[in-house]
């Protein structure tokens, strides 16, 4: 943790990105990391200590700040991890339908300064820049953005029973793993959108490919043919260098028996046998294998990576700007110790013997037009 903070000019507000709550300070920090870092090691006098402080006094506030401080900081490359090479992300500054300003034409603008195929005006010497209207497109096939979140609840009577210390040592892991989760989740609820297939392609050889075909090479290599003719705001889309096949998990091995199988095809020459390279090898897309449990037994679908179609999104993540990453927060119903007595730098008591920790998190995706995707349920039929 202390490396991850050393990212930062200012680790208790992590640059901005962490409010500070008004019971909570420097001081109070420092004793609240002490004694829950001296509970961790077994010092019963301080499990015993913190557990009290917790249920009588505003030490909450200060250890939610603490589990906030070692999780955010880990946090991206934790979802590059899940969204590395599969989606863009684009952050959004509410939770209005997101749309894309566009100059391209696509019959929906004013003005002569843009060709309907993108391209730029000419303009003669001394003369005026003719006026585009910009207007934003909402072309998004699919959008959702929403707030998702969690509570538990601490009371007096749990620290009779339970183990204080050994609940916050889990949340830091807990929290990482459902951003992690739940970040998957959405953007597949996105992809679960496009089930369009391929038409009946007819390859070089003369195979007919249909629609909804089985998984095979052959299918594979029909998918591209057929998706680089699909026409979209006006282009056909062309070659695309890279795509991501999503098969069901367990089915790369699959995948690989049978393009092993193609690339070695045998045959027979004067009573000997010899291999031969397969002859629709070059129509072949390059693919990397995403294995899903999203992905129904059976079917599977070829899916643009990131940065491969010309400038236009086809699936993206979605964030709230201000609200990136999941949070801790707290509520209690802290009061003031009405007395002079001496207290722990924790001041304050409770009306109610239960604290409230909330665990908030923004996420969404967007699918902006599933022609961009090939989908096949596997059935063979259209």
């Amino acid at each position: 943790m202390s490396t991850l903070l050393e990212n930062y000019q200012n680790p208790i507000t992590l640059d901005g990105k962490l409010e500070v709550h008004p019971l909570v300070n420097e001081a109070k920090l420092a004793r609240a990391k002490e004694l829950f870092e001296a509970a961790l090691a077994g010092n019963r006098i301080a499990d015993a200590t913190l557990a009290e402080l917790f249920t009588s006094s505003s030490i909450g506030f200060s250890l939610t700040h603490l589990i906030n401080m070692q999780v955010i900081p880990q946090l991206p490359e934790d979802e590059k991890q899940v969204i590395d090479g599969l989606v863009t992300t684009r952050t959004v500054r509410d939770f209005n339908p997101v749309t894309l300003l566009d100059l391209i034409g696509l019959g929906k603008f004013e003005g002569p300064g843009i060709s309907p195929r993108g391209r730029l005006a000419s303009i003669p010497e001394g003369t005026r820049y003719p006026i585009v209207t910009v207007k934003g497109t909402q072309d998004s096939m699919y959008e959702k953005l929403g707030k998702y979140g969690a509570r538990f609840e601490f009371t007096w009577e749990s620290k009779i029973n339970d183990s204080l210390t050994g609940l916050l040592e889990q949340i830091p892991d807990a929290l990482r793993d459902t951003q992690r989760t739940t970040t998957y989740e959405e953007i597949f609820d996105a992809l679960d959108e496009a089930v369009l297939p391929a038409s009946a392609v007819t390859l070089p050889d003369g195979t007919i490919v249909p629609p909804n075909a089985p998984l095979s090479v052959e299918a594979i290599i029909a998918a591209g043919m057929f998706h680089e003719q699909v026409t979209i705001n006006n282009r056909k889309i062309g070659e695309i260098s890279a795509y991501n096949l999503f098969l069901p998990t367990g089915g790369k091995k699959k995948w690989l028996w049978m393009l092993e199988r193609f690339n070695a095809v045998i045959e027979e020459q004067e009573g000997s046998l010899r291999l031969r390279p397969a002859p629709l090898g070059q129509l072949l897309p390059n693919v990397t294998i995403v294995e899903s449990d999203r992905i129904a037994a059976g079917s599977w679908k070829l899916v643009p990576k990131p940065g491969t179609t010309k400038g236009r999104p086809v699936w993206e993540l979605l964030k709230l700007r201000g609200y990136e990453d999941i949070e801790l927060r707290m509520k209690s119903d802290a009061g003031f110790l009405l007395s002079g007595a001496t207290v722990d730098a924790f001041e304050g008591s409770y009306e109610a013997d239960t604290i409230s920790m909330r665990a908030r998190l923004v996420r969404g995706s967007v699918l902006w037009d599933d022609r961009w995707i090939v989908a096949s349920n596997g059935t063979g039929q259209a």
